[in-house]
């Protein structure tokens, strides 16, 4: 069983406006407009393979967030099968995970709780995606990659932590990261700049 990349987690105390400055840079289409809940404001954009996820906490996994991390804090991978099945997967791998989150929309399952500094955890949508995966898709497309015409299909470097989950997690490599998250994109027109960091991820064009 494998579980494919779907959004990273930035964790801010503006959500609207820190994906306003991503986007600044980046010029992609959205993925979600603002979503303001009793445990979180939350509002997406499309990366192209993935979505990056702009947050603001009041309850994280069940906890009370006093202060925000103003950084990437996690990494979410889609459940396809059931989450009987992925929690007897985790086992077998010896895993450490537990229920993070349970609402009308989706269930989060966190692996090894406390482990990293980037949270990883699955997620089990309540609803049939295909329709918006495809929409997004096409407005990537449409979008031409951004103002670096980027291809979707970046990678996430994520260090030699996360080497347990490999094998099991895709979309991400567990080697050449320091301490930061990297995100290795294909740019079709323009260069990245050199040392372009984000909200705690680095970009590289490969």
């Amino acid at each position: 069983m494998r579980f494919a990349l779907d959004h990273v987690m930035i964790e801010v105390d503006e959500p609207e406006a820190a994906c306003g400055a991503f986007n600044e840079v980046f010029g992609l289409p959205g993925a979600w407009p603002l979503q303001e809940g009793p445990d979180y404001d939350s509002v997406g954009l499309n990366f192209g393979v993935f979505n990056v996820e702009f947050i603001r906490f009041r309850l994280r996994f069940g906890i009370p967030v006093q202060r925000q991390r103003n950084a990437v804090g996690g990494v979410a991978f889609k459940v396809e099968g059931t989450l009987e099945e992925a929690r007897r997967f985790l086992a077998k791998q010896g895993i450490g995970h537990e229920t993070g989150e349970v609402s009308k929309g989706h269930t989060t399952i966190v692996l090894d709780r406390f482990r990293h500094a980037v949270t990883p955890f699955l997620v089990q949508y309540h609803f049939d995606t295909s329709g918006w995966i495809s929409r997004l898709r096409q407005e990537f497309r449409e979008a031409g990659g951004g103002r670096f015409g980027l291809a979707p299909d970046a990678t996430l470097l994520l260090g030699s932590g996360f080497r347990p989950y490999k094998g099991i997690l895709a979309g991400i490599s567990c080697k050449g990261a320091g301490t930061l998250p990297v995100v290795r994109v294909h740019a079709r027109s323009v260069h990245i700049p050199k040392e372009l960091e984000m909200f705690g991820i680095r970009f590289e064009a490969s």
